[in-house]
C-alpha cells in the first residue's frame, strides 16, 4: 500500500486531510508530493536539485541521488500526520 506524502513550507505530511489540517491548503498548493510504499516513517529527505524538490523515505536512495547530483541539496523534514 502506498503513502501519499506531501512537503508544504519544511513539514511532511502523510495524506491530503493531514496536509489540510495541518497548513490549512490544498495538495495542489504542496511544494512537492510523493507516493511512497512501506511503513510510515519519522522523518523524510526533501532533496532539492534544479528548482525540482524530491520527498525520499530511504537513506540509501538519497545517497545514490547525491552521487549522481552533487549540488542538490537535502534537508531532513519532520513528518505530521
Amino acid at each position: 500500500m502506498a503513502r501519499h506524502l506531501f512537503l508544504h513550507n519544511g513539514v511532511g505530511y502523510e495524506g491530503e486531510l493531514a496536509l489540510y489540517r495541518g497548513a490549512h491548503v490544498g495538495a495542489s498548493r504542496a511544494q512537492a508530493q510523493a507516493d511512497l510504499p512501506g511503513l510510515r516513517p519519522g522523518f523524510l529527505y526533501s532533496v532539492s536539485d534544479c528548482g525540482e524538490t524530491r520527498i525520499m523515505d530511504d537513506e540509501v536512495a538519497v545517497h545514490r541521488y547525491m552521487h549522481s547530483h552533487p549540488d542538490a541539496v537535502v534537508s531532513i523534514v519532520p513528518l505530521r500526520h
